[in-house]
């Protein structure tokens, strides 16, 4: 894992099939270094398991901007493919990664205008209430007239104790770097035969409900 020349903060994000992740950002390498196995070890207290998955972005780049001018990009990007966060505060307390702004659908259609989109407090917040600590709130109020943060990052998963690299720009970024795309795509197939093979009952039926749940885990 090749960290950027520039120390200008780390993001963990830790979690598995049955918990949505947990994001931690800290504030320069050392901090991450010192109590990152803290927090992997607190999240084997509360759910009895061990994350599946960890993955680290350290960002390469910080850029302030106005609110209004980020708010505006935002909502003119394609929905869910926004490839950069932002932070509303100078701790990142208020920060996000875009993989949690496009899940969590900060950005949103406007009731009964699908073509007009719009920054969504309530989102944002029930995002903050449920898997953030802190007690800060997001009201567009509070930051018309402000300068804001924001920030691209560059990736790396680790998945069943193999590390892989992640695309760091445009509508791939967050995409593992595949070095050999005809064996991915083998492994791809078997592990997908594999699982849809497993949820054959001996009657023959699909467990179709399962398979759904899955891939929304996913």
């Amino acid at each position: 894992m090749k960290k950027p020349s520039e120390d200008l903060g780390v993001f963990l994000s830790i979690g598995n099939r049955d918990h949505k992740a947990k994001v931690i950002f800290f504030k320069n390498n050392e901090d991450f270094k010192n109590y990152s196995i803290d927090i992997i070890e607190e999240f084997k207290k509360e759910f009895a398991v061990y994350p599946e998955w960890i993955k680290i972005d350290f960002i390469t780049k910080k850029i302030s901007i106005e609110f209004q001018n980020l708010r505006k990009n935002l909502i003119e990007t394609r929905r869910n493919y926004i490839n950069y966060g932002f932070s509303l505060d100078e701790e990142f307390e208020l920060a996000f990664l875009p993989e949690e702004i496009n899940a969590n659908a900060f950005i949103r259609p406007k009731k009964g205008e699908r073509s007009t989109f719009y920054l969504s407090r309530n989102n944002i917040n029930g995002y903050l209430e449920k898997h953030r600590t802190t007690q800060k709130r997001y009201d567009r109020k509070d930051f018309n007239d402000k300068i804001v943060t924001q920030f691209f990052t560059k990736g790396f998963i680790l998945d069943n104790n193999k590390e892989y690299e992640l695309k760091s720009n445009g509508y791939e970024k967050g995409l593992r770097v595949v070095e050999d795309l005809h064996d991915e795509i083998d492994r791809m197939i078997y592990s997908a035969t594999c699982f849809l093979k497993n949820e054959i009952q001996s009657n023959g039926k699909y467990i179709y409900m399962d398979i759904f749940h899955t891939l929304i885990r996913r």
